[in-house]
C-alpha cells in the first residue's frame, strides 16, 4: 500500500478525510490539542518553561514537515499511523531527510547540525510514543542510522574579555553579565529573580534562587561579588527608583503587561517621537491591552519569560 496521503476537505466542521489509494477513513480533528497536551505534560513534570520550549521547537518543525510532505496535521498523522496507513519508521526516516535538506530562511544554510537532528528525532519519537505509537530505540538505530553528535570544544571566556564586554555594555546588560559570572546563575534563573530573593545585608550579598526557577527543582543560595552588587544597586536605582531598605517586591528584569503599558504610554507623550516609532508603540500597547484581557496571569508570565530569554532583549 502506498503511504502517500492527502486531505479531502468535507463540508462538516469536525471531520476531515484522509484518503489513500486503498481506502478512505474519517478522522476527528483536534487541531493543536495533541501538541498542547504533550507540552503540558512536559511542563507539569519539569515545571520549567525552558523545557517546554525545548520540546515545542521540534514538534513545530514536525508539524511543518507533515503539512508540506503529507498534507496532514499532527492528529491526522497519528490516526493514519494507528490505522496502518502510514509507517512510523518511514515517517521518521522522511523527517530525517527533511531536516538534513531544510533551507533555513534567516541564514540561507541547508540542513541542521547532527546534534539538532538527533534531538528532533528523539523528541518526535517520544511524542509518538506518548500518543500510543510504540517505537523502539533499537528499530530507530537500525533503520535511521542517526549521525554522531558533533563534539565542539569551546574555550572559556577570560577575565579580560568579560571586563571588556561589561565596559562596552549598558547598565542592564552589564548587571546581567556580572550576576551570571559571579553568582553562577543560569540565564533563566536570572530572568526570574525578584527583589525579595536578594539580601544586601550580608557581605558578600546573598541571593536565593527559588526552586521553581532552577533546573534541579531545589532551592539554592549563592553570593555575588562587590562589583556585581554595586552594579545591581545602580541598575535598581536607575530603573525602579529603588533605595536600600525598600520592601516592595518585583522582578528585576521581567516587566509585567501592566508595567509595559505604563512604560510605552509614557513614551507616546514624547513630542519628539518619530512617526514610525509612534505607530509601533500604539500597536504594541493595543496588543498588550488585548492580552491583558484574554490571557491568564500564567500565560502572560510565560510570554514575558520567553521574550526576555532572548539575548537581544536584555540590552
Amino acid at each position: 500500500m502506498s503511504t502517500m496521503l492527502y486531505i479531502v476537505n468535507m463540508e462538516t466542521e469536525n471531520t476531515e478525510t484522509v484518503k489513500s489509494e486503498a481506502e478512505t477513513v474519517s478522522i476527528p480533528i483536534k487541531k493543536s490539542e495533541v501538541k498542547e497536551q504533550f507540552l503540558a505534560k512536559k511542563y507539569r513534570r519539569s515545571q520549567s518553561l525552558s523545557t517546554k520550549r525545548l520540546y515545542k521547537i521540534p514538534i513545530d518543525k514536525l508539524e511543518e514537515f507533515l503539512r508540506l510532505n503529507h498534507n496532514l496535521d499532527l492528529a491526522q498523522s497519528i490516526h493514519a499511523i494507528k490505522n496502518e496507513q502510514l509507517d512510523p519508521l518511514d515517517l521518521l526516516d522522511d523527517f530525517y531527510t527533511f531536516l538534513t535538506e531544510y533551507k533555513r530562511p534567516k541564514s540561507n544554510k541547508v540542513g541542521f547540525s547532527n546534534g539538532t537532528i538527533r534531538t528532533y528525532i528523539t523528541i518526535t519519537k517520544e511524542f509518538l510514543n506518548s500518543n500510543g505509537i510504540k517505537i523502539y530505540s533499537e528499530d530507530v538505530r537500525q533503520r535511521l542510522r542517526l549521525p554522531q553528535q558533533d563534539d565542539v570544544y569551546e574555550e572559556g571566556l577570560t577575565k579580560e574579555i568579560i571586563n571588556r564586554v561589561v565596559r562596552a555594555s549598558g547598565l542592564k546588560l552589564a548587571t546581567f553579565i556580572l550576576l551570571a559570572c559571579s553568582g553562577g546563575f543560569r540565564m533563566g534563573e536570572i530572568v526570574q529573580l525578584r527583589l525579595s530573593d536578594i539580601d544586601f545585608e550580608t557581605n558578600p550579598t546573598t541571593i536565593q534562587i527559588r526552586k521553581e526557577t532552577t533546573k534541579t527543582r531545589q532551592t539554592r543560595f549563592t553570593q555575588i561579588s562587590s562589583e556585581a552588587t554595586l552594579s545591581l544597586k545602580d541598575y535598581l536605582a536607575k530603573t525602579f527608583s529603588w533605595k536600600q531598605g525598600d520592601k516592595a517586591d518585583r522582578y528585576l528584569f521581567l516587566l509585567t503587561h501592566e508595567e509595559k503599558i505604563i512604560k510605552y504610554k509614557a513614551q507616546l507623550n514624547n513630542p519628539q517621537i518619530g512617526k514610525h516609532r509612534l505607530h509601533l508603540l500604539k500597536g504594541y500597547v493595543s496588543k498588550l491591552e488585548k492580552e491583558l484581557k484574554t490571557l491568564t496571569p500564567q500565560q502572560r508570565y510565560e510570554k514575558n519569560h520567553q521574550y526576555h530569554l532572548s539575548h537581544s532583549r536584555i540590552l
